[in-house]
């Protein structure tokens, strides 16, 4: 495909020589599946070597060192029983994700953490230009939350999508493609420095792949997506593997089991 079209694609209008009508997923699809060969496997590649890096990172920090064999201690007398400590009970949260950002809304006012306090929210870390998984999780989040509102004392629960790429996602450009997924969504982009300083709060990793001849490129980045308590705390988080079923169970059942934070 040339410029051009690429460009239709990104302005999410009718494909040259193509009906209209053809909804953001085939667009998507369609643009990625016409590119060179060699484009596709370079990214291929790439996200096998970050997942084989990711893999490596998380075999060596779960290994431990042997123990050295001790000698057998001489025996000791019998201690006296001690009442034992009632044990406390585990906490939801995810520590350490989330936290302070400035970011733009598609509607071009300013949003901050705040705007998340006082109500169930989720966060998910995408760009607009990917060709298959961040609008899959969209809709399967978007799907989910569907379920859950639509139930007996089930809140509403907006959906946030901060893009990875904000040189080419601008708030015209998020707009236009959350609402051909779903009104739920609400896309927020800025300044690359504010984007990322958003990332590191939520402990996403994103890195531009090659540009190929027509200057677009692919973004890696972690496929997350995260439940956010009234309070701004991380009560789960859910991967691509993740189902629009037992994220809408989860999200009942957290809910439902949630107690404030003094």
């Amino acid at each position: 495909m040339n410029r051009a079209i690429v460009r239709a694609v990104q302005r999410l209008t009718g494909l040259p020589g193509k009906p209209q009508g053809v909804n953001i997923l085939e667009k998507q699809r369609l643009w990625y599946s016409t590119k060179p060969p060699t484009l596709r496997k370079r990214v291929t590649n790439e996200r096998k070597r970050l997942l084989r890096e990711q893999q490596e990172k998380s075999d060596s920090s779960a290994a431990t060192p042997a123990a050295t064999p001790a000698a057998t201690p001489a025996a000791k007398p019998a201690a006296k029983p001690v009442a034992s400590k009632p044990k406390k009970k585990k906490s939801n949260v995810k520590s350490g994700i989330g936290g302070p950002f400035e970011l733009i809304s598609q509607d071009g006012a300013t949003v901050t953490e705040k705007e998340l306090l006082g109500k169930w929210t989720m966060v998910y870390f995408g760009f607009t230009h990917c060709p298959d998984i961040c609008p899959e999780e969209m809709e399967k989040m978007s799907a989910a939350v569907n379920v859950i509102s639509g139930q007996k004392d089930m809140p509403d629960i907006p959906i946030y999508f901060i893009t990875c790429d904000p040189a080419r996602d601008t708030p015209e450009v998020m707009k236009r493609y959350n609402e051909e997924i779903s009104s739920r969504i609400i896309g927020l982009t800025g300044p690359e420095d504010k984007v990322l300083d958003a990332c590191k709060q939520y402990r996403v990793y994103f890195s531009n792949g090659p540009k190929d001849r027509d200057g677009d490129y692919i973004v890696d980045h972690s496929v997350i997506t995260y439940l956010m308590d009234p309070q701004g705390k991380c009560q789960a988080f859910y991967s691509r593997d993740s189902t629009v079923e037992s994220v809408a169970r989860d999200i009942r059942q957290k809910i439902t089991s949630w107690v404030p934070q003094s």
